[in-house]
């Protein structure tokens, strides 16, 4: 990308990152290419396979100016690459955002009991290693056509922490519904701590975010509790509510790394 300087550069060639590492562990041959569209930004990583040597493909990254990510599998080999990054795709030639439909067998998909409608909207985050601070991402999972579907995903931020990242999580689907970005129901998060910090307006960390956490994630952090503080949870179109685990099981955002 031509500016070093744009805002989420970072979450972006995290992003890129992973995706080629993973299909470069499944043989793919993989090269990258940053593009600068203004406020917004892309990185095409262009695939090929040595078994499929006149089958190319691309993986499109895009970020959009409010920091949103998705991972476009295109090309002749778009169905194996969305095979191998777990995301849907159109017939090949075609493309589709970033989802991910979690099998009814994994762990991340145990809260499929019936009392869980239709649209309802569940997030998690998971923060990994042994020390508060750690490697975190967080995700929303929706119930679409009797199966949880992912719908959002935040890049993995090097240093930040599980109880801000619930609370990241509700922020931003609380944002993406009332952007009506995603149809949703009803939200839940199995965060008793991050749902209070909603209702009250503020994270209490006992944390510095801007000597704790990397640059990425004290920014996110910042942009949700400015949207917070004005009055952005007050004004939704949905209220987080607590997921009752021992009703329905574990929350199927969860990651499965427990």
């Amino acid at each position: 990308m031509s500016d070093a300087n744009h805002p989420n550069i970072q979450s972006l060639r995290q992003r890129a990152a992973a995706v080629r590492e993973s299909l470069e562990r499944e043989g793919f041959d993989v090269s990258s290419h940053e593009v600068n569209n203004g406020n917004w930004g892309r990185i095409d990583l262009d695939v090929s396979h040595p078994d499929a040597a006149r089958q190319p493909g691309k993986v499109q990254i895009h970020c959009s100016a409010k920091g949103n990510l998705s991972s476009v599998p295109q090309g002749l080999l778009a169905s194996r690459i969305a095979k191998v990054l777990g995301v849907a795709t159109n017939a090949p030639g075609g493309a589709a955002a970033s989802r991910v439909t979690l099998a009814a067998s994994s762990r991340a998909a145990r809260g499929t009991g019936p009392k869980a409608p239709e649209g309802t909207l569940v997030v998690d985050c998971s923060k990994t290693g042994h020390s508060l601070i750690g490697p975190t991402e967080w995700r929303g999972v929706i119930r679409r056509d009797g199966a949880w579907v992912e719908c959002f995903r935040s890049p993995l931020f090097e240093r930040g922490h599980n109880n801000v990242g619930e609370f990241l999580a509700i922020v931003e689907a609380l944002r993406r519904v009332d952007e009506r970005a995603i149809d949703a129901t009803a939200l839940y998060s199995d965060s008793r701590t991050a749902l209070a910090w909603v209702r009250k307006g503020e994270p209490k960390s006992k944390f510095d975010p801007e000597t704790a956490f990397d640059a990425s994630f004290a920014s996110a952090l910042r942009e949700a509790v400015r949207w917070v503080t004005g009055g952005g949870a007050r004004r939704s179109r949905i209220t987080p509510e607590l997921w009752p685990t021992s009703q329905w099981g574990d929350i199927p955002a969860d990651f499965g790394r427990k």
